[in-house]
Formats: C-alpha cells, structure tokens, sequence
C-alpha cells in the first residue's frame, strides 16, 4: 500500500477539488463514482479514474468521502467492517448521520477524520479560508492529518452537536430563507429592480448553482433545522406583531463595518450586471 496514495469517493465539484488538492500536497489520487460518466474527463494530472472501488480501496492509505452526510452514512458500516489501518476523511456538511453511522466502529483500526471545508469547489487560495475539524476517537493524531490535508487554513475544532446546530442556522437557515424571499418575489410577480434586490440575488446565485442533493442535504438531513426555523419564526412574528421591533433590531446591528461593506457590494453588482440581469 502506497502511504501517498489517495482514493476520493464521490467526483462530484467537491470532491474533484479534494483530488487536485491532494495531488499538490504529493498524492497520487483515484476517483471512484458510482455513476461512471462522471469519471470520463478526470484522467491527467495526477488524478486517475478508479476501475473498481475495491482494487482502489486496496492500493490507498487515506479514503475521502466526498458523497454527503446521508450517502457517507450510508457507506462507512460496510467501508469500516471491509478495510483495516486507511485513514477515512469525511468531508460532509451534515455531521450527526456521519456519527450515528461510526457509533459501533470506534475499536476500527481505522482512523475517522471528521471535518467539514468552509468553502466551496470554486476556491484556490486557503490562507483565509476555514475548516471544522471534529475530534473522534485520536483527536491529536485526526489533527495532524487535518492540518496537512488543509494547511494553511484555519481549522476550528467544534463537537458534532455544535458544529449541526451552527451550520443549521449558517448554512440551512440562509437557503430556506432565500427560497423563502425569491418565491415570495414570484408570487407577487416582483423584479430584482432595487440595489438591495441585485445583492440578494448575487447571494442567492452560489445556492441556486448548488446541486438538488447537496441542498436536499443542508437543509433536511441536519436534525438542528428545525430549531433554527422556529427561531427566525419568532423574530418574524415579532415584527408583524410589534413593527418598531425591527427598527431598534436595525439600530443594534448597523455598524460602520457592515455600512462600509455598501461600496464593495455596488461594485460587485457593477461587475455582475451584464452577465447576470
């Protein structure tokens, strides 16, 4: 076994940058996908398509799980029962699936690395970027292997519970709230004619790009959803309720930071218009 040798599973945006990332770190990287086609343009570059997930999971010392939280659940039972001595990278959005799935495997030979990149398949540079890493069984030595794999970003060690209940409203909450407002635009037949309208859509247009599956996985499989939706229904409802509760909201939140942040968004909607209205 090639101790540089990586198999990414799942050649998805994602997990194609998993593979050309790992091939600038020194690792000759395969690709498995269950849907075949997917691996037709991935040869070159350090990067070849997986025969079959078996001869690919024989020859490799480190296994990304790049498939999302319910499909990495689904495949780590068999995945931890079949191998021995890999270190299995999961990099899914959605960590509770992932846990309850490794529960009866924390005596595996294998080491577990939970993580979750803060940024998407379009990045290049990682200086400002951030990881969360979360520690399962060797935390020090999953550590080490987050820190080589991501270098030079900042990685943030959370537990699984905290890291779900922060991505439901960082992540889940934000897209069911745009989904929320561009249909509501819909219904009333409303044009993004206003500068606050255009910034919305420039927001809305990296979730929209998302894949059905990936946005199926951030907004239903987290199990903190919920709790983060029944929140912003009570700040809602406290505005209908009580109007002049948004104003002083408004009031707190304005800072010269975020009123600075007006130009930078203007020019990005300059740069955009031509393309995207």
């Amino acid at each position: 076994m090639d101790k540089r040798r990586a198999l990414v599973i799942g050649a998805g945006p994602m997990g194609l940058w998993m593979a050309r990332n790992l091939v600038k770190r020194g690792y000759r990287v395969t690709v498995y996908d269950k849907k075949r086609n997917k691996l037709k343009k991935i040869e070159g570059g350090g990067i070849s398509a997986a025969k079959s997930l078996k001869e690919a999971l024989s020859s490799s010392s480190l296994v990304v799980l790049a498939v999302g939280a319910s499909n990495a659940a689904a495949l780590l039972p068999s995945l931890m029962s079949t191998v021995s001595g890999k270190i299995i990278l999961d990099i899914s959005s959605v960590k509770t699936p992932v846990a309850k799935a490794l529960a009866k495997h924390r005596r595996s030979s294998n080491m577990v690395v939970l993580v979750h990149p803060l940024f998407g398949p379009g990045t290049k540079k990682l200086e400002d970027k951030s990881v969360v890493f979360i520690p399962f069984r060797k935390p020090e030595e999953e550590y080490r292997v987050c820190t080589e794999v991501f270098h030079p970003c900042k990685i943030l060690r959370m537990s699984v519970e905290t890291h779900d209940r922060k991505m439901a409203s960082a992540m889940a909450l934000p897209r069911l709230l745009i989904l929320t407002l561009l249909r509501s635009w819909s219904i009333d037949d409303v044009k993004p004619l206003t500068v606050s309208q255009k910034a919305l859509m420039l927001v809305a247009s990296p979730i929209l790009s998302e894949s059905p599956s990936l946005f199926k996985e951030i907004t239903e499989k987290n199990p903190y959803t919920e709790k983060a939706l029944i929140n912003a229904l009570k700040t809602l409802n406290q505005f209908r309720n009580n109007p002049s509760t948004a104003s002083k909201i408004f009031k707190q939140l304005q800072t010269k930071k975020l009123v600075k942040g007006y130009a930078k968004i203007y020019q990005l909607l300059e740069e955009a218009a031509s393309k995207t209205w």
